[in-house]
Parts: C-alpha cells; structure tokens; sequence
C-alpha cells in the first residue's frame, strides 16, 4: 500500500528546472536585459551604439539612465543589437 508521500515519486536528483509540468524557464539567451548590458556585451561604445541605431550619443546615455525609449527607439536598437526587441528590458 503507497501512502501520500509514496503515491508519486520524482527522481528529483535527476530532474532538471523546467522538467517539471508547467516550467518554461528562458534561456539564458532568452533574458530581457538592459540596453547598456546588451551594448556592453558586444563591446560596443555609446557613440558607435547610438551611430548604428541611429540616435544622438546623448539620447542613448539619458535611455541608459533610465529615459524610456519611443517604440521606434527600442526597434532601431534591437536591430543594431541584432537582437529581438523583447529581449531589450
């Protein structure tokens, strides 16, 4: 006879996060981040950044303070990231 406890047991050691029902974890890949992360991790600078996407060096650095960036900002950004846009936090 299997008690509560015994009625369904998962071989935890082996499971991994997003093994379980219901778990979608993003990829590390996936993960929104910021603006200066993104441009960082490419080792870019602000001026080459804002040059490819096509704003003002001063722009970037206020929407890297904190300024929210206009929808067609975030899009110019994403694409000279090369990244897509849901991926810009």
């Amino acid at each position: 006879m299997l008690n509560d406890f015994d009625a369904a047991p998962i071989p935890r050691a082996a499971m991994t996060l997003g093994d379980l029902p219901g778990e979608h974890p993003m990829a590390p890949a996936d993960e929104p981040m910021t603006i200066q992360a993104l441009r960082e991790e490419r080792n870019l600078g602000v001026v080459e950044l804002a040059g490819l996407a096509g704003i003002l060096p001063d722009h970037l650095r206020a929407i890297e303070a904190g300024v929210e960036p206009t929808l067609p900002e975030r899009q110019a950004l994403a694409a000279a990231l090369n990244v897509p846009i849901e991926r810009i936090a």
